[in-house]
């Protein structure tokens, strides 16, 4: 992955879009509180904006990467959590709603409220784990690169005397 900072980039745009398409759907519903809607408008769009604040500390670092096996894991990661899962997760429910009855949905439901928290959270903890670690690892490598240097006039005046 030559460019992590785009495929972040590429996630938070699709997960912008589903949170867009989401809240478009529920601006009509009748049946759910209006202080929830808010609530779900705004957290909605933190996680999109949170993948583009990520997306731009990889651009700042690009040139320091500690280990870009890192960043491909926390990439992947992410995708799943914000592209795949939704994805998978919609196509169930559309297939689920076929082939069974009402009360068999909505068992199917009430699950599947507590396993897909779960999943996200899982997913989104590893990956924050591998971005962070990239991150302080970065940074750590760039100071003890810069205090071990060979040619440090400094250096060479302490050690004369």
């Amino acid at each position: 992955m030559k460019w992590p900072w785009f495929g972040m980039f590429i996630i938070a745009s699709i997960s912008m879009l589903f949170s867009i398409g989401v809240a478009y759907n529920l601006k009509d519903t009748r049946f759910i509180n209006p202080q929830t809607i808010y609530v779900f408008y705004f957290l909605s769009l933190l996680w999109p904006f949170i993948l583009f604040v990520e997306s731009l500390l990889y651009y700042k670092i690009r040139a320091k990467i500690y280990n870009i096996q890192w960043v491909k894991l926390h990439v992947i990661f992410m995708a799943i959590a914000f592209v795949i899962l939704p994805l998978l997760w919609t196509l169930f429910f559309l297939i689920a709603r076929q082939v069974y009855n009402l009360s068999g949905y909505r068992a199917i439901v009430a699950m599947s409220r507590k396993v897909r928290p779960f999943l996200f959270a899982v997913l989104f903890i590893a990956g924050t784990v591998f971005f962070i670690l990239n991150l302080i690892k970065s940074y750590a490598n760039k100071t003890s690169d810069k205090s071990t240097g060979e040619n440090d006039l400094l250096d060479d005046d302490i050690l004369d005397e």
